[in-house]
């Protein structure tokens, strides 16, 4: 379950406290013994991973397990973020392993966004996964709108991926914010993966130091003049400032009706949307059920790569004669009243039109003054460094405050910098735990922490040797040591899971599993490959079993 305690919300000394202190390493007898070799010797493992935050020595330290562990040999290659993402997602270029992370964002507290990671014909199924009992059981969940059925399809999912182990989470790191609390009380949303990056927290945020302007910072620029178009997290939190979305996660983490005050569901593939009454955008139009529907209308009959997987089971919309905005879905969806509504905004028809009749409404280019949503926040001026926003205060949300900037920086560096000057007042870029906690070194800054929804997790290509073996995989799993992964390169600031995707702070699906740190062991590891009939040779090298 989720811990909504103070230990979660502000612990600048628990960071602080909390050392790189080393699990020691037992040695593994890895110099012959067991069974003799009878196939060939176990190829170089290629690994490609990321050069994002602490994950490249975290990588390289697991590489250094495994090579202990099992007796084979490692070769890391590191690319940059871009290089990384065409390699791996969009050629699936890799050989053996893959290092991998998801970011966290409020569409994906439902667990149902990660276990389509090992569903066969997902793009995102990296490892070549197939299971055609895990896929009709995905396919059941999405379908399923009853809670409790979609808990025990999700325990039964977990259990089919903890066997299987087609890709293996080590650690899920706490989501760190560092905040200035002499400044901003921000309250945290109590959800797993959520906490004050949510927009709720940011809306119910109150002045300590006299403030009347929140200024936020981050690393990624204002990248688009069409706020549709980006899939970077920091566009995408400006953006749901300033527009209403269907629903929101409030700060008890449930998810609350916003711009649509009622959803009445009339069987499983049709759905009523009723509008707040009394909305307008931010140049004083009306918000209508006209607008809803054309906002589905546009998403729909277009590709936004950002919102494709939340509007692909839109069949139709149609506007009834008691103001509902009638959505038919071509198939069940539970996840459209989840985290597709708390992703959907409500687009004003009247300047939106423009895309719509646009060759390209991906790359329709968004005039600074036509950022016109109905959100709590009017936009005010837009650069690709600087975003600034004046409260809406018509809005019934309206935040306790004048407005909020967002400055863009370079570096974590140039804000930690900010924040020591004041010329920021908390940070959007999550830094990692041992980065958070220097940042947190002036008496003003305290770090926010609570379980987040990254994922450190590493992918094996199923579709070739060696890890189109269970064996080779478990015993991954056996060699691998968590707790020291999470101690030294987290600085303790992660849950450690059961390898398998579903977080184990969450109240969906199975926590009978053990975890990554109680699997660990060098002696099963080896036993697990000695069974299937692995050997070594006198140097400790492992070889296949004999054909």
């Amino acid at each position: 379950m989720v811990n909504d305690s103070e230990e979660y919300r502000y612990n600048r000394r628990t960071f602080l406290k909390t050392g790189a202190v080393g699990t020691s390493i037992a040695m593994a007898g890895c110099t012959g013994g067991g069974n003799t070799p009878g196939g060939e010797q176990v190829p170089t493992i290629q690994i490609k991973a990321p050069q994002f935050k602490n994950y490249v020595p975290i990588t390289r330290e697991l590489a250094k397990q495994w090579e202990r562990g099992l007796g084979i040999t490692t070769n890391l290659e590191t690319l940059s973020w871009s290089t990384y993402l065409s390699d791996i997602y969009t050629g699936g270029e890799f050989e053996h392993i893959a290092q991998n992370t998801f970011g966290p964002s409020p569409d994906r507290i439902d667990p149902e966004f990660y276990l389509s990671l090992c569903q066969s014909e997902n793009t995102l199924n990296i490892s070549r996964y197939e299971n055609s009992e895990y896929d009709e059981k995905y396919s059941e969940l999405t379908t399923t709108y009853d809670d409790e059925r979609r808990n025990e399809l999700i325990t039964e999912l977990q259990n089919i991926w903890f066997e299987d182990l087609p890709r293996m989470s080590v650690f899920r790191p706490y989501m760190t914010t560092p905040v200035n609390t002499n400044l901003w009380d921000i309250p945290p949303t109590n959800t797993v993966g959520v906490h004050i990056s949510a927009s709720k927290s940011w809306f119910e945020a109150t002045q300590q130091g006299g403030e009347s302007t929140l200024i936020i910072g981050g690393e990624g620029q204002y990248q688009s003049p069409n706020p549709l178009a980006p899939s970077g997290n920091p566009q995408q939190f400006l953006f749901k400032l300033s527009y209403d979305t269907l629903r929101r996660v409030n700060l008890d983490g449930e998810f609350e009706n916003w711009a649509v005050q009622e959803f009445n569901v009339r069987d499983d593939t049709t759905i009523d949307l009723y509008l707040r009454e009394d909305m307008s955008f931010h140049d004083g139009e009306d918000v209508t059920a006209e607008d809803l529907k054309f906002t589905f209308d546009l998403l729909t009959e277009n590709s936004f790569p950002k919102y494709d997987p939340h509007t692909a089971s839109i069949d139709s919309t149609e506007i009834r004669d008691d103001g509902a905005v009638r959505v038919n879905l071509s198939q069940p969806d539970a996840q459209f009243l989840r985290s597709a509504s708390v992703f959907l905004p409500v687009l004003p028809e009247h300047i939106w039109s423009g895309a719509a009749e646009s060759d390209e409404p991906v790359t329709w280019d968004l005039a600074p003054e036509d950022h016109i949503g109905s959100g709590p926040m009017a936009v005010e001026s837009v650069a690709t460094d600087r975003v600034e926003f004046s409260t809406n205060e018509d809005h019934w949300a309206a935040p306790d405050y004048d407005g909020i900037i967002y400055i863009a920086r370079g570096s974590l560096e140039a804000l930690r910098a900010d924040l020591e000057e004041e010329n920021i007042h908390v940070t959007m870029t999550a830094p990692d735990p041992n980065r958070a906690a220097e940042m947190a070194e002036p008496d003003s800054i305290e770090v926010a922490t609570s379980p987040g929804l990254s994922t450190g997790e590493w992918v094996f290509r199923m579709d070739q040797p060696p890890f189109d073996d269970i064996a080779m995989r478990k015993a991954i799993r056996h060699a691998t040591d968590a707790s020291k992964i999470v101690e030294v390169y987290m600085n303790g600031q992660a849950d450690i899971p059961d390898g398998t995707v579903v977080h184990p702070q969450q109240r969906w699906g199975t926590d009978e599993h053990p975890s990554m740190a109680e699997t660990f062991s060098r002696d099963k590891a080896r036993s697990v490959l000695e069974e299937a009939g692995y050997g070594w040779d006198d140097d400790g090298q492992l070889y296949y079993p004999e054909e």
